[in-house]
């Protein structure tokens, strides 16, 4: 099917004016970021990426989980959970973006089911559009994923032209979605290999994405990481705006009497985060912490959930205050795994 720009634009605010919330890349004080709209014209259509990506809308940055008070013999505890969380549209995702939303159900839904990430996902419907055009720090297409990718999305959008877009329904929200709205929709199609065949181009493929995991497995003391990581500062901006970073931290925040249980984002690359009560850190050296960074998402994830940690959104490369990108680390560790080059901890010492 196909369905034109002002049809699209009459559909969100239909479902606007219906009671679902609408969140969609604005520019708020000259940034580009995922914001809830009052009205489509706010709407940015003509660009790369946002800054920050959906995770907060699921995962908040900072959210109560239980309040308590304190009596005398006991302690009494609410749990805190958005019984009227607000039905959701999200448009304009880009397919890296929306391919992080499954990686990232695997975490909080494999031994709990975490009910705050679970019940926003089901009342949040994905509408991505497809990439014309990218940067150099974009390289979905070397983890596997497309400009035009499916994955996580609800419906995909891509644009063919005289402001029509292709339209794809990927999963049963999105099909329940163009069935309630059937006449905004016309039957139509397009040659989408075509239309993003510049793209891919342009994208190519920039590292063996086979090779890091066996070298990460084979080289956990090799010198490459003290010579080309070490000098990273620990700010925590690439795990924050990276879309499928998830780590988080629960603190009681409160007084004597009473207080609230929060949950906040937290990152490995913070000096505290695996420092012990006893002031021991098993990662006292940045290094070890940027090198964690890429062994949970090339290594670990991928040995216990079989998808890569990283959805090639470049946010990170972009970003990254002393230009550490983790592109420039996966093309050396690929290039490193095809000539061998290993360092035994033993050699280490």
């Amino acid at each position: 099917m196909i369905i034109q720009k002002d049809k699209l634009f009459a559909l969100l605010e239909k479902l606007k004016s219906g009671g679902k919330r609408i969140i969609a890349p604005t520019k708020r004080e000259n940034i580009l970021l995922f914001s809830e709209i009052g009205s489509t014209d706010e709407i940015i259509q003509d660009y790369i990426n946002t800054r920050l990506s959906l995770k907060g809308f699921f995962l908040p940055r900072s959210e109560p989980i239980l309040e308590f008070r304190i009596h005398q013999k006991n302690v009494e505890y609410t749990t805190v959970l958005e019984e009227n969380i607000k039905p959701t549209v999200v448009f304009g995702v880009r397919p890296c973006d929306a391919g992080s939303l499954p990686i990232m159900d695997k975490v909080y839904t494999w031994d709990y089911i975490d009910e705050y990430w679970v019940k926003r996902r089901e009342s949040t419907i994905i509408i991505a559009v497809s990439c014309l055009d990218c940067d150099e720090a974009c390289f979905c297409t070397s983890l596997g994923l497309d400009p035009g990718s499916t994955k996580g999305s609800d419906i995909l959008l891509t644009p063919v032209g005289n402001d029509t877009f292709l339209v794809e329904i990927a999963s049963d929200k999105g099909k329940k979605l163009v069935e309630d709205n059937a006449e905004l929709f016309a039957e139509g199609d397009a040659d989408k290999d075509s239309i993003l065949a510049p793209v891919r181009q342009k994208l190519g493929k920039k590292f063996d994405l086979s090779s890091i995991q066996p070298w990460l497995q084979e080289n956990f003391f090799h010198k490459f990481w003290e010579q080309n990581t070490l000098y990273c500062i620990g700010c925590g901006v690439c795990t924050f705006v990276c879309p499928t970073c998830h780590c988080f931290d629960i603190v009681d925040e409160g007084t004597v009497s009473g207080g609230k249980r929060m949950k906040l984002w937290d990152a490995c690359q913070f000096r505290t985060f695996t420092i012990h009560a006893s002031g021991h850190n098993p990662r006292a050296r940045q290094d070890e912490r940027h090198r964690q960074r890429i062994e949970h998402k090339f290594n670990y994830y991928p040995k216990k959930f079989g998808d890569t940690l990283c959805v090639g959104c470049g946010r990170c490369v972009r970003y990254c205050p002393v230009d550490l990108s983790i592109l420039r680390i996966l093309t050396m560790i690929s290039q490193l795994s095809q000539t061998g080059s290993q360092t035994s901890r033993a050699e280490e010492k």
